[in-house]
């Protein structure tokens, strides 16, 4: 009988705590049917005071802080930053010209108007006589197109410009679709805020500065973070003289996680462009990067040569001798190590490539240059693009085997 009754009790306890959690069960369902935003934006998401932001139009990018008390010139309309604090990163806005302010819109309304005709077609017209019939080819002044932007909207005055123009009609379904894109960037009213980061910092100067990196472009980038074989537990030595892009990439792409991660700078440049890269909102750990110049580094490998073991070493200069610093860091690179090294003259590049096999300290040399050119691939006009500089420098792979 008691262990009858006993058993009795746990069955009552146990039937009570299943009907407690089917109670709690329909309880958290019914708060989950309640009505939720679609999407839910984390902190880091939101434009916030005295964030480096990059504003990107079809025309221009550049960076600004932003300050809420402050004004932002964008297609010569001064607009309040105040408009902009507390939106989302990469969200598209229009500018009204006549109120002098934004408004937010769900996406850029216009990316897919610049398809060509339907390549099926044949071109039944020319455009090889336009320039000779028609010498006056927009009936439309200055004075006109000005008044026509501060009163009316970028679509009315963009097809104004096609009706007054007296060679659109006459021109091949390409070439209509060159124009309007054309138009559209020179008088457009949309743009958008984005984040600053490496990619786009490098595509900016690429775009609009290309000597100011010393021709390091994106696919030379590429192949540079691909070749020096890093991994999260690589120890890595970087030099480069390119505005600190090599090392921020370094830096952005493994998350600040590498045991080591040394940056070596001339003693007149230490500190200038980590202070630049802070401007352009690209903020890097002091605490993960060790910032050394030339003479330190070479102080501390002679106290201790077993104070670093490099696995892979990336160097982008043009500005000094290459050799020199190979034979510094060499000791400090561990066998099986990688050595990445871009110039933008093949001169010294062949130097170091000489002598590394006269030593016969490394395997696998190799010396490349960085070509490519964008092609426009279209029915009946395919080819390159005209105004483009191929070359991106000279690149030099190394893998160590032993010391001098």
């Amino acid at each position: 009988k008691c262990k009858n009754s006993s058993f009795k009790k746990n069955m009552k306890e146990q039937t009570n705590e299943l009907e407690n959690n089917l109670k709690n069960n329909e309880s958290v369902e019914k708060r989950d049917k309640k009505e939720k935003p679609l999407f839910t934006y984390c902190h880091d998401r939101i434009i916030k005071h005295n964030d480096t932001v990059m504003v990107k139009t079809l025309k221009f990018t550049f960076t600004k802080k932003i300050k809420s008390h402050k004004m932002i010139t964008i297609n010569k309309i001064k607009v309040p930053m105040k408009l902009i604090v507390g939106q989302e990163y990469d969200s598209w806005f229009i500018m009204d010209r006549k109120k002098k302010t934004i408004e937010k819109i769900d996406y850029y309304p216009h990316s897919h108007d610049y398809e060509y005709m339907d390549e099926k077609e044949e071109e039944k017209k020319d455009n090889r006589n336009l320039s000779l019939k028609h010498d006056n080819k927009q009936s439309l002044d200055c004075n006109d197109i000005s008044l026509m932007r501060e009163s009316g909207s970028t679509e009315d005055m963009i097809s104004a410009l096609k009706v007054n123009s007296n060679t659109f009609e006459n021109k091949t379904s390409f070439s209509q679709s060159k124009y309007i894109k054309r138009k559209k960037r020179k008088y457009d009213d949309y743009f958008t805020i984005i984040r600053p980061t490496t990619q786009e910092l490098l595509h900016y100067f690429v775009k609009h500065q290309l000597s100011r990196v010393e021709f390091f472009r994106e696919d030379t980038l590429a192949r540079m973070l691909h070749l020096a074989q890093i991994t999260v537990q690589s120890n890595v030595c970087c030099f480069d003289s390119c505005e600190s892009i090599l090392t921020s990439a370094v830096f952005e792409r493994y998350q600040g996680k590498l045991p080591v991660l040394v940056r070596l700078a001339p003693q007149d440049t230490i500190g200038q462009n980590r202070q630049f890269l802070n401007d352009q909102g690209i903020q890097l750990n002091q605490s993960t990067i060790e910032e050394l110049t030339l003479l330190k580094f070479k102080e501390k490998v002679e106290a201790d040569p077993t104070t670093y073991a490099f696995d892979s070493v990336l160097f982008s200069s043009s500005k000094i001798q290459m050799w020199p610093l190979v034979e510094l860091v060499w000791p400090c690179m561990v066998n099986c190590a990688m050595m990445v090294i871009h110039s933008k003259y093949r001169g010294p590049l062949e130097e170091i490539h000489e002598k590394l096999l006269e030593h016969r300290v490394a395997v696998n040399v190799e010396l490349s240059e960085s070509w490519y050119r964008p092609t426009q691939v279209l029915p009946g006009r395919t080819h390159p693009e005209m105004t483009y500089r191929g070359s991106s420098g000279w690149l030099l792979v190394v893998t160590k085997v032993r010391n001098f």
